[in-house]
Parts: structure tokens; C-alpha cells; sequence
């Protein structure tokens, strides 16, 4: 996950309220490493900033590992002893695809003229996936 990619992914109306306020909180760029480290994953915070036990100390340096120290202080303050959720955006990812296929479709049959069944091919092709599952995308 980039932070440019996370910035495009953010106009998608799915794209989830907890990796808004990730963004929020600590930057975009520390919440793009964020989700690109552990997308998915429940982290627990640490109660003490540094970390106030063995247990605390390691998650507070995988942390800032991750993001970075200012970054990392920044999260304390907001999500200190919580299970911090790190959302894996699957949702909008799928979504940012799907309008990239549709572009890709329109511009292949307007500008280049394939057929339906040709552009379908192509699609299929660049993105990986069957060609049914394009067509269900585009319908």
C-alpha cells in the first residue's frame, strides 16, 4: 500500500471509517505502512508510550517500526490500551478495480473498437481474473 494509492482509495464511499481515522490520526503516509504491514490484523496498543512491560516494550518497537516514532506517539495518544483494528481495504480496492476496468472496457471498444468479447479478453487478462468474473464486474 502506498500513500498514493491509499489517497485514491479514500474517495470510494466503501472505504472504511476506521482507515479515515488511521489517516487522521497519523498521517497518511505512517497509515499506508500501516495497512501495508498488517491489513486485517487487531494490534494491541500498548498502555504506556515506550511500552510499560516486556509485552509493551515489543509492541511499542514494532510500532514505530512501522510508522515511525512521531507517528507512534501520535496513535498512543488516540488508541493507548485499545485493539487497534487495522482495516485491509479489500472493499475499496475492489472497488477502485472495478472503475478500472470499466474505463479500460470503454476506452477499448470506443477508441480501438475490440467487440465486447475481445476487450472482456484483455480486462481479463490485465487484471488476472476470468473473463466471467469481468463481465459481472461491467454489468
Amino acid at each position: 500500500m502506498t500513500p498514493e494509492l491509499l489517497s485514491r482509495l479514500m474517495r470510494f464511499p466503501n472505504f472504511p471509517d476506521t482507515a479515515r481515522e488511521l489517516v487522521a490520526v497519523c498521517g497518511l503516509e505512517a497509515a499506508a505502512a500501516l495497512m501495508a504491514e498488517w491489513p486485517g490484523l487487531e494490534f494491541p496498543m500498548p498502555s504506556v508510550e515506550g511500552g510499560g512491560n516486556q509485552a509493551g516494550e515489543r509492541r511499542w518497537a514494532q510500532l514505530a517500526e512501522v510508522v515511525g516514532e512521531e507517528a507512534a506517539s501520535r496513535m498512543m495518544q488516540r488508541y493507548r490500551g485499545c485493539r487497534l483494528y487495522i482495516p485491509n481495504l479489500k472493499g475499496a480496492q475492489t472497488a477502485a478495480s472495478k472503475e478500472a476496468a470499466d474505463k479500460e472496457y470503454q476506452c477499448l471498444v470506443t477508441m480501438y473498437r475490440y467487440t465486447h468479447d475481445q476487450a472482456i479478453h484483455e480486462i481479463a487478462l490485465k487484471f488476472g481474473m476470468t473473463s466471467r468474473s469481468v463481465e459481472r464486474w461491467l454489468e
